[in-house]
């Protein structure tokens, strides 16, 4: 014998209002313009620094100092947040 399917909504009628949405994380900020900038960098040092070793080291340089700068911005983000937010 097969089930057939039922939507949501017609198991449970209490829960077919949609859920409201607050605090959206999906925002164009600081990180996403310093991942941007991050990995576009090799083609401006390239583009720019003709010797291949100093390029090659440059390189290194901006993808250490973008990652660095990154992961302060996100510690800094989650020691501001709420601790019932840091367990989701």
């Amino acid at each position: 014998m097969q089930q057939q399917y039922q939507p949501h909504e017609a198991t449970n009628p209490a829960r077919s209002e949609r859920q409201e949405y607050h605090h959206s994380n999906v925002m164009m900020g600081v990180s996403h313009f310093l991942k941007l900038a991050g990995s576009l960098s090799p083609l401006l040092i390239l583009e720019f620094v003709k010797e291949p070793t100093r390029a090659h080291r440059w390189i290194r340089i901006a993808s250490i100092a973008t990652t660095g700068l990154n992961e302060t911005l996100w510690s800094c983000r989650v020691g501001r947040s709420n601790p019932e937010e840091r367990h989701r």
